[in-house]
C-alpha cells in the first residue's frame, strides 16, 4: 500500500476496502481520520460493493449515527464508514 500522501494510494485503498469488503460480506467498521477521506472512500466503493450485495453506510451521508448503526446492526452485509467522531462518541460507546 503506497503512503497516504503517495500519488496512488486512493486508488489502492478503494481498491484494497472493494476486494476485503466483498470477501468478507461486508461485517466491517472502516474508521478515518478525516471526513473528506471518508467521503472520498465512500464514492469509491459504494456502487462496486452494492453490485456484490453489500449495503456501505456512510457517516453524515446515510442518516444520522444511530440510524447508520441500527442499519449496520440490522444487515449482516454491510460497511460502516466513519471518523473518530463516530466510534469515540456516545451513539457508539452507549450501545456496545
Amino acid at each position: 500500500m503506497p503512503e497516504p500522501s503517495s500519488p496512488g494510494y486512493q486508488k489502492r485503498l478503494n481498491e484494497a476496502l472493494i476486494a476485503l469488503c466483498a470477501a468478507t460480506e461486508g461485517r466491517a467498521l472502516v474508521l478515518f481520520t478525516s471526513y473528506n477521506a471518508l467521503q472520498t472512500t465512500y464514492r469509491a466503493i459504494k456502487a462496486p460493493l452494492e453490485r456484490a450485495g453489500v449495503l456501505v453506510l456512510g457517516q453524515r451521508i446515510d442518516g444520522s449515527p444511530r440510524q447508520i448503526l441500527d442499519r449496520f446492526r440490522a444487515n449482516p452485509r454491510a460497511v460502516l464508514l466513519g471518523t473518530s467522531s463516530f466510534w469515540e462518541g456516545s451513539t457508539w460507546s452507549a450501545t456496545r
